[in-house]
């Protein structure tokens, strides 16, 4: 085992001889196993551990454990204790996410304070299989059918050469000692599901399952270098940037082979999401007649569907989560959804009663209109009380909607600063439709 680590941590450059390292070490067998061989290969390092106080009296005799074992490796030991179930509940996150964020960003907090070239963790082959039929099962772009990455950033993970069952045996033979923690026996989490049922049944078809997981990983790496190679070649040729904006001619875009792929991977880091490009991709196929103006938003970023060309701007003039509308037909792609306007010349006879459709006569003088979140103090005259006022904080209790779901409902306000429609629940009874209207705009909201 010893050989094979130096061969690999060698051959893929992730140890250097007189740097320090940061272990995370969780006091169970693949972390201990890994300190072991850093020791035995005579690396310098430290050991850090989180304790999420989520298994009590056995959590704190996890943290002891580790205190003890770094001492046993003469290393210095970091400990640091988490309310993580407060910490989640007040990030309306799940327990999972929210271990994993604390427990990297201290990891991170260490290496800057004390200088460790990396920060090593014990993940081995089996968790890269596991992440594989996890994502794979999910659904998942080819990224996320690569399985752990052998390095990114700061972060390494020496022990992926070996299988759980090569590093038990290890364990044995060296007389190490190590904690169990009883929550990987357990079914409810769904990474375990695949641990205790579906890879058996792969390992059945092929014992040799790891080593040859190892190579597969390899291969679809380098499957997936290629296409971000021509991807960044492909953008050279097509894409202008100017003044902090990027544009790409119409011409140049709907002469691209495989539109759809190409532009996600271009927006991705930008914030706009797989829905959204299909929709931009939707608009440019109807090219000469798209729809002229559309716009998409991410929280960071926007991209307009123009005359002749797309181009893709900072929100640098648009406050987060506020949204103009000038008087023109037009679409905002949100994060939470599509939002569109669109003009009638001729009211209809009948109004479908849907939840996120409204019609509503509106004046020149009411615009441009703005799309926003509610906020302490709106009021507005909600159909059928007969023009009363109402605090939106009141109307929402009243329809017993969460605070959190309070916080993503968007209104639709006037020029004049008067509530036209509350998207999804209730229209304004100075905006509603009467005998007297013969054209109308229509509003339609399509949650993602």
């Amino acid at each position: 085992m010893l050989e094979k680590f130096k061969n690999f941590v060698n051959k893929q450059r992730l140890l250097t001889e007189g740097q320090s390292y940061l272990l995370a070490v969780s006091g169970g067998l693949d972390s201990c196993v890994m300190t072991h061989l850093f020791a035995q290969a005579e690396f310098s390092f430290a050991i850090a551990h989180v304790n999420f106080q989520l298994r009590g009296a056995d959590a704190d005799g996890d943290e002891d454990f580790c205190r003890k074992l770094a001492q046993s490796y003469n290393a210095p030991f970091h400990s640091i204790q988490f309310d993580t179930k407060a910490i989640a509940q007040e990030q309306k996150t799940s327990i999972q996410l929210a271990a994993r964020s604390l427990r990297y960003d201290w990891f991170a907090q260490l290496q800057s304070q004390y200088a460790y070239t990396c920060i090593a963790t014990a993940h081995h082959a089996n968790d890269s299989i596991e992440t594989f039929l996890y994502n794979f099962t999910k659904g998942t772009g080819l990224k996320g059918l690569l399985g752990i990455p052998i390095k990114n950033d700061h972060i390494i993970r020496p022990m992926l050469f070996a299988s759980r069952a090569e590093i038990e045996t290890f364990a044995k033979a060296e007389n190490l000692k190590w904690r169990e923690d009883s929550s990987n026996a357990d079914d409810k989490y769904q990474r375990n599901k695949v641990r205790h049922h579906v890879v058996p049944v792969l390992k059945n078809i092929n014992p040799a399952l790891e080593k040859t997981s190892l190579s597969t990983f390899q291969y679809l790496q380098e499957a997936q270098n290629i296409i971000e190679w021509a991807v960044k070649e492909w953008e050279k040729k097509v894409m202008i940037n100017k003044g902090g904006s990027s544009y790409i001619a119409f011409q140049d875009l709907l002469a691209l082979p495989f539109l759809n792929s190409l532009l996600f991977e271009w927006f991705k880091n930008y914030g706009f999401h797989s829905d959204q490009i299909k929709s931009i991709t939707q608009h440019l196929k109807q090219f000469p007649n798209h729809h002229i103006g559309a716009t998409f938003y991410s929280e960071t970023h926007c991209i307009l569907i123009d005359r002749k060309k797309l181009i893709l701007s900072p929100n640098k003039n648009t406050p987060p989560n506020v949204y103009q509308l000038a008087k023109v037909n037009q679409q905002l792609s949100l994060v939470n959804g599509t939002f569109a306007m669109n003009y009638l010349p001729q009211v209809p006879h009948s109004f479908p009663q849907t939840t996120f459709l409204a019609y509503l006569n509106l004046k020149d003088s009411d615009f441009p209109l703005q799309l926003r979140h509610w906020k302490n103090g709106d009021l507005f005259q909600p159909l059928g009380m007969k023009g009363k006022h109402q605090k939106l904080q009141d109307f929402f209790t009243h329809q017993k909607v969460t605070r959190l779901e309070k916080d993503r409902i968007w209104i639709l306000e006037t020029a004049k600063k008067k509530i036209a429609w509350v998207v999804g629940y209730r229209i304004d009874e100075r905006f509603k439709i009467t005998d007297k209207q013969n054209t109308c705009y229509t509003f339609t909201f399509k949650p993602h």
